[in-house]
């Protein structure tokens, strides 16, 4: 009785509609549940890439998540009455290259709670990209236009990661070798330069500038003719990475300070910068002015001096011109319908936006203030958009909970080769998927492996002009052995049909592999390794000396979906100097801060935690050195004099004399010390053979 329960089909119950996020996970019955757990969490943290392809081994949820990502659509029938650009193109010198966004105004039929229909008024944003992370986002791929009628859930703009058949696309299939070299240790991975450039996502990021009332803008990207603060819309950021200088009024230095030379040159020491990527392109500017500022310092009229404003003046007019085209099409849209006309919350109050911004002279009462506070004279919005392409630091991972860290980036020629031609196009540790229980890796890797080599013997097959029912005796039973749901949909009449045939020769095989699959993981292994083994050996690779080496072992070289996560290493996480509080210890940088340099001033986390691991690796008298280097601004400014002096500052044998700067005086110190001598007790050091 035992046997005969032994041989009965394996009953999967881990359905689809009860993992939610986890659907997407082809083997959650093969890893632990705090990896299959981590597996959703990078879902959300995953990055779009330009190059993301389609999931080899898949479990048909694809489409689901991909209906439901960012994208423009339609929640009514409805009826376009008017298309506006914000920025439309025009001729002459004032004109803006690109337009960033496009609204729809539109009506469709609404149901009062009385039964009776009407026709009420909405618009809808068409950007031409989105984010809602501060550093990352992407260009929606707007799809033809439908006309002037669009109905319900219509996609007019979708994600990149959208394929042509619906498919959600978070990763990119990556050929992996999992091998022991050195630099896999500790969850490392080593790419190849090609599998960078293919992974390589967008960065767009906004910056906001102020001036007018203490400060003003530097003429960095203009002429002597032609004063220009900062690159417009469909312009690249200078090489020096500085979109925007501004520099504080001085009566008394102005002859020197706002000549034409002068102007042209930020003076690195005491002018405001703001730094963004180097070579990002401009993709918006918006521009707010306040009025109700003229004259509160300087006088008559404007704060801002004659000629440093033409091109906020420029973005501003434009934009105007926008809100007045949505003024005017509701002031049609109200005269033909009178009271009939009915309106959204969401249009009334674009109305609301639309009529603050075309209001100027003695109607303008409002004072304009973000997050309650009032704005400057000028305020600039400034988004730009640049490519990453991944190197050091950045972290990546598999479906199965398995992220690892860029430690290594090499030449494709330099990558790990199989005797069949398959080159890996990452290294990878193959013993965590024991350590972290993740072992559906490997199955992942083994199938796609095995799918490659199949389509391989496929396409020789229909070279040779072999028939179709030797083809048919090969490539069935494989789906059978893998996912028997597939079979049904792959053949006719136990014949695999002629359609399903010109797809393996084209694009290779694709499994469905449902959360539920009647089949046991490791029973398709074995029967594959038997029946369809891939292709399993040594292979060459060109290691850290430079010399070509062969492993000893067989190492098998598959592809696994492959995600590239937001956690990139971009921002500097070390500074010789960095921002202090107004007790003279570390402290975090504000907006107002943030990119006022080309990296960012701020210190990693040194806690009690990392004290005492530093303590035990390195002993207490460097432990006290970093400290004592970090709290103590009399010892910080030393430092940075010594420096700045020395004429080599990176060969300094000791950068604090100890005779002159005991050590054990920093501002944390000092302030227990204080307490300590007010409560009647002090320290005392003794030095013991240690020390």
């Amino acid at each position: 009785m035992s046997d005969a329960i032994v041989k009965q089909p394996r009953h999967n119950e881990l359905r689809p509609d009860l993992l939610s996020v986890n659907s997407l996970h082809c083997w959650p019955g093969q890893i632990s549940s705090p990896r299959l757990q981590m597996f959703g969490s990078h879902i959300s943290q995953s990055l779009t890439t330009l190059g993301a392809s389609q999931r080899r081994c898949f479990t048909g949820m694809e489409p689901k998540f991909g209906k439901y990502t960012f994208g423009i659509r339609l929640d009514h029938d409805a009826r376009v009455i008017k298309s506006i650009q914000r920025y439309p193109k025009t001729l002459g010198v004032n004109a803006i290259r690109d337009n960033p966004e496009t609204i729809l105004i539109y009506e469709y039929d609404r149901e009062l709670p009385s039964g009776q229909m009407v026709k009420e008024v909405d618009y809808i944003s068409c950007p031409s990209h989105h984010t809602l992370h501060q550093n990352f986002g992407y260009r929606y791929q707007y799809l033809p236009s439908p006309g002037e009628y669009i109905g319900e859930g219509t996609v007019l703009a979708q994600s990149p990661a959208i394929a042509e058949n619906g498919n959600y696309m978070f990763g990119l299939e990556t050929n992996i070798a999992m091998m022991s070299v050195p630099q896999i240790i500790e969850d490392g991975v080593v790419a190849s330069e090609s599998f960078c450039k293919r992974m390589t996502t967008t960065g767009i990021e906004t910056y906001v500038v102020s001036f007018g009332k203490n400060k003003y803008p530097l003429n960095i990207y203009g002429d002597y003719d032609n004063y220009k603060i900062h690159p417009d819309i469909g312009e690249h950021v200078g090489e020096d990475g500085i979109l925007m200088a501004m520099r504080r009024y001085d009566d008394e230095l102005a002859p020197v300070n706002m000549s034409r030379a002068s102007l042209r040159k930020p003076d690195f020491k005491y002018d405001e910068r703001v730094y963004v990527e180097p070579g990002a392109k401009i993709v918006d500017v918006r521009v707010s002015h306040d009025e109700r500022l003229r004259g509160v310092i300087r006088g008559k009229g404007m704060n801002t001096p004659v000629g440093m404003h033409g091109q906020p003046d420029k973005y501003l007019t434009a934009d105007q011109v926008f809100y007045r085209s949505v003024l005017n099409e509701y002031k049609r849209l109200y005269a033909s319908r009178k009271e009939a006309l009915r309106i959204t919350p969401r249009f009334h109050n674009l109305l609301v936006q639309a009529q603050a911004a075309t209001t100027s002279g003695d109607k303008r009462r409002m004072m304009r203030t973000y997050r309650g506070v009032p704005i400057d004279e000028w305020r600039i919005e400034i988004t730009v958009e640049y490519p990453i392409v991944p190197t050091i630091g950045f972290k990546l991972t598999g479906c199965h909970g398995d992220k690892g860290v860029l430690c290594d980036i090499r030449p494709d020629e330099d990558m790990p080769i199989d005797a069949d031609g398959n080159r890996a196009e990452l290294i990878m540790d193959g013993l965590s998927a024991i350590k972290r229980m993740n072992v559906s890796r490997c199955m992942e890797q083994y199938l796609n492996a095995c799918s490659r080599d199949v389509s391989k013997k496929v396409r020789a097959m229909v070279e040779a002009g072999d028939a179709k029912e030797a083809i048919n005796n090969y490539l069935l039973p494989y789906y059978q052995i893998v996912s028997p749901r597939m079979v049904v949909l792959v053949s006719e009449n136990g014949m695999v049909t002629d359609e399903h045939i010109e797809s393996v020769v084209k694009d290779g095989i694709y499994l469905w592999q449902p959360t539920d699959n009647e089949v046991e993981p490791m029973d398709v292994i074995k029967q594959l390794n038997a029946k369809y083994p891939p292709t399993f050996g040594p292979v060459s690779y060109r290691g850290m000396s430079g010399i070509v080496k062969r492993t000893a072992n067989d190492v098998l070289i598959g592809s696994m979906y492959i995600m590239l996560l937001e956690k990139t290493g971009r921002n500097w996480a070390g500074v010789a100097s960095s921002k202090l509080s107004h007790f003279g210890t570390p402290a975090k940088l504000t907006s107002a801060d943030r990119h006022s340099s080309p990296g960012r001033n701020q210190p990693i986390r040194f806690g009690e935690s990392e004290g005492r691991l530093f303590v035990a690796m390195v002993g207490g008298q460097e432990t006290a050195e970093l400290f004592d280097r970090t709290n103590n601004p009399v010892v910080r400014k030393a430092i940075q004099e010594r420096i700045l002096r020395e004429a080599k500052p990176t060969a300094i044998n000791e950068i604090v004399d100890r005779k002159k700067y005991p050590s054990g005086n920093g501002r944390i110190l000092s302030l227990v010390r204080h307490f300590g001598e007010c409560a009647g007790w002090r320290f005392k050091r003794e030095v013991t053979h240690n020390d």
